[in-house]
C-alpha cells in the first residue's frame, strides 16, 4: 500500500511539472517575440471577435500585432486599412481595402503583400506607424522578413486630408 502512495504522488508530481513547462509552440512564440521586439517592433496580445468576414464562425480569436513606428509621424495623412479576404474582387488582390487609395499605390501593395505569411488577415499603414495582425504560425526567420516587408509598408505613399 506504501509503494501505490508513492506511486500516485510521483505520478502527480510528474504531471504537474510536464504540464507547468512551455511547449515547442511556446518556446518558438517566445523565440519569434524576443527577436520581434530586438528588431524594434511593439507587440500586443488580442483576443477578440472578429468582424463578420473573418470570423467564419470561430468566436473569440487570439492574435499578434506587431506594430512598427515610423522614424516621423506624417502630418494630414490618412490610415489606410486592409483586410485579406481572397474571396473578394479588388484591385489588391486578395485583400479589402478598407480606406481610400490611389491607383499608384497598388502595384507596390500587391507585390508587398503576397509576400507576407498567410497567417497575416490585417494591415494598417497608418501617419505613425504600420501594423499587422497574425497568428504566428511561421518560423523564427519570418520575424526578419517581416520587419522588411513593414519596411517596405512605410514608404508607400498615404492620401492626405488635403487630397
Amino acid at each position: 500500500m506504501t509503494y501505490l502512495i508513492i506511486a500516485v504522488v510521483l505520478l502527480y508530481l510528474i504531471g504537474t511539472i510536464t504540464w507547468v513547462m512551455p511547449s515547442r509552440r511556446d518556446k518558438k512564440l517566445a523565440g519569434m517575440r524576443s527577436r520581434a521586439r530586438d528588431l524594434g517592433f511593439q507587440l500586443q496580445y488580442k483576443n477578440e471577435e472578429l468582424n463578420r468576414e473573418l470570423n467564419r464562425g470561430h468566436g473569440a480569436v487570439a492574435y499578434m500585432r506587431y506594430l512598427r513606428l515610423r522614424p516621423t509621424p506624417l502630418d494630414d495623412a490618412e490610415a489606410l486599412r486592409l483586410i485579406r479576404l481572397p474571396e473578394v474582387d479588388s484591385p489588391v488582390t486578395g485583400w479589402r481595402i478598407d480606406s481610400l487609395y490611389e491607383e499608384m499605390m497598388v502595384p507596390a501593395l500587391n507585390e508587398i503583400l503576397s509576400q507576407l505569411p498567410k497567417d497575416v488577415f490585417a494591415v494598417m499603414i497608418g501617419p505613425g506607424a504600420v501594423f499587422i495582425d497574425w497568428q504566428e504560425r511561421a518560423e523564427v526567420e519570418a520575424v526578419d522578413r517581416l520587419h522588411e516587408l513593414m519596411g517596405e509598408l512605410l514608404k508607400v505613399p498615404l492620401m492626405t486630408n488635403r487630397q
